[in-house]
């Protein structure tokens, strides 16, 4: 399931709380690469989709 308005304003939050907690995290878009170097989620057309993996994080079945 890619992302939607939503999961991206979440993600926000935690860029926000990385940088408050020192992270020098700039932006969604990074956050998502570092996730995809997890193997949390991956590249799907013009977004990105939740792997099984990062499903359990997200709450996404």
């Amino acid at each position: 399931m890619a992302y939607n308005f939503t999961g991206d304003l979440y993600k926000r939050e935690i860029v926000e709380k990385l940088q408050k907690m020192g992270y020098d995290i700039k932006s969604v878009q990074e956050l998502n690469k570092i996730m995809e170097k997890m193997g949390l989620l991956v590249r799907y057309a013009n977004g990105w989709k939740t792997t099984d993996k990062g499903a359990k994080f997200f709450n996404v079945a």
